[in-house]
């Protein structure tokens, strides 16, 4: 038996890839947060994921799992109103980063992309990028052929600034994203958030998401079970056509057992064991194009949390490939 992180490779040419990016956006928004530590969290993750588990060694023969590394910072920004800094990411900058990312790669029949995100905004550009990709081989027709559906695990919470009158739209991204795909004129993309906070959403926001209500389904945590949750990901498992991209905000998970979150604690029916039955249950899930984490602040706490996020991660991917079996 050899370690997990024997068996993971350098580069792109894993069946599943590893992609990092140690950048959040709000640094670049507030300077006045750059002791905020979501930009740690991928490297903080690689502490512990590759001695989490011991492996058969016959996997280090197959290349499984490989890392890619880094994503590049984005280096464009504008200052609006509000003193914040919107990113903008043109064409040329996307279609820059898939070559030197060579992403086009990842974004292949076959393989899946594990993406260790910092704070969930960076999903829409990484969204956009496979976008971009498809649409080199295959235009729009390509892209309105396969079904698409995109599962996002987050409270949808917003924060009042502690400095200024700023309201940060901490899922603002989740607006973009279905903006984007209407604008797009995408047929057949459906998105599926999960575990939204009714209490906290702001009004005036909500109404503006509500009408993208073609395009997405609602289900919030006041109205979740475990079972509930696992039955969600069970509908996904029987569906053998769709790409599939789950988003996975650790805002959503109880902070009893998770302390390394970014948001103060509320009831959740995300405990460590409705977390470890997910992502196991996520590993049968067939068709996923990408798992990506975000929403880990090491700064917070990074000893517990850092293992947890791990776990979560090994086994997701063990019950994908059966990495402890002996006969391969």
């Amino acid at each position: 038996m050899i370690n997990f992180g024997d068996m993971i490779s350098k580069g792109n040419g894993g069946q599943v890839v590893m992609l990092s990016y140690p950048h959040d956006p709000d640094i670049d928004r507030y300077e006045i947060r750059e002791e905020f530590g979501l930009k740690l969290s991928p490297h903080c993750l690689f502490r512990f994921l590759p001695s989490i588990s011991l492996v058969n060694e016959k996997w280090q023969k197959i290349e499984l799992v490989s890392n890619l590394g880094d994503v590049l910072k984005p280096k464009q920004f504008v200052r609006h109103k509000y003193h914040a800094i919107k990113t903008i990411y043109g064409q040329e900058e996307l279609l820059e980063n898939l070559k030197h990312l060579s992403l086009e790669k990842v974004f292949e029949p076959g393989k899946e992309m594990l993406f260790f995100g910092s704070s969930t905004e960076s999903f829409k550009t990484l969204f956009e990028s496979f976008i971009l990709s498809e649409d080199k081989k295959g235009g729009i027709d390509r892209l309105n052929s396969i079904p698409k559906t995109i599962v996002i695990f987050s409270p949808f919470v917003y924060l009042r600034s502690h400095f200024d009158e700023v309201h940060i739209r901490a899922e603002s991204w989740l607006k973009m994203l279905l903006e984007y795909i209407h604008r797009m004129n995408f047929k057949n993309i459906k998105v599926h958030l999960i575990g939204a906070i009714k209490s906290i959403v702001i009004a005036e926001e909500w109404h503006s998401i509500k009408k993208y209500e073609d395009i997405l389904k609602i289900t919030f945590m006041e109205d979740l079970t475990s079972e509930i949750v696992v039955d969600q990901i069970k509908i996904l498992q029987n569906d053998q056509v769709s790409q599939k991209f789950i988003v996975f905000s650790f805002n959503v998970v109880d902070s009893t057992y998770f302390w390394g979150k970014s948001f103060a604690n509320y009831d959740s029916v995300f405990d460590n064991h409705t977390c470890l039955k997910l992502f196991r249950q996520l590993g049968k899930v067939p068709g996923i194009e990408c798992l990506a984490f975000y929403d880990f602040n090491p700064q917070i706490e990074d000893y517990a949390s850092g293992i947890f996020y791990s776990t979560l991660v090994y086994e997701y991917l063990n019950h994908k490939f059966d990495l402890e079996k002996v006969n391969i």
